[in-house]
């Protein structure tokens, strides 16, 4: 069994709309009881900073501090499938699911520079 995430669009800003489809191929009868897509947004942000000081009688020491933040920005799931009946099974062939997910307004762009990005994804 095979799946691919197919958009329309990989260049978006908010308020646009995420269009595109689930390609899976099934190469024997399964069953299925979902199908799920997943879309995230996180920011993450991670830094260290280091200083080093000496005491009165010359000794230095170097103190090392780790920073790091994930913050969740988006997650919306959607269901693609369900399994219709207790003995159904996706028969063998190449099925599109279509999704259609409407961007808030006010969704920071994706971002990576130094310490921090923003990134989102489907899965």
């Amino acid at each position: 069994m095979g799946v691919d995430i197919v958009v329309e669009s990989e260049v978006l800003r908010g308020g646009d709309l995420l269009r595109g489809y689930l390609n899976v191929v099934v190469d024997k009868p399964r069953k299925v009881n979902r199908i799920t897509l997943d879309w995230r947004g996180i920011e993450y942000t991670h830094w260290t900073e280091t200083r080093t000081s000496t005491d009165h009688k010359g000794r230095t020491t170097t103190h090392t501090t780790t920073y790091s933040s994930t913050i969740k920005l988006v997650h919306v799931p959607l269901e693609l499938y369900t399994r219709g009946g207790r003995d159904e099974k996706l028969q063998p062939g190449v099925y599109k699911f279509p999704f259609c997910i409407e961007l808030e307004p006010a969704l920071m762009p994706t971002y990576q520079d130094g310490p921090g990005q923003i990134k989102y994804e489907l899965r």
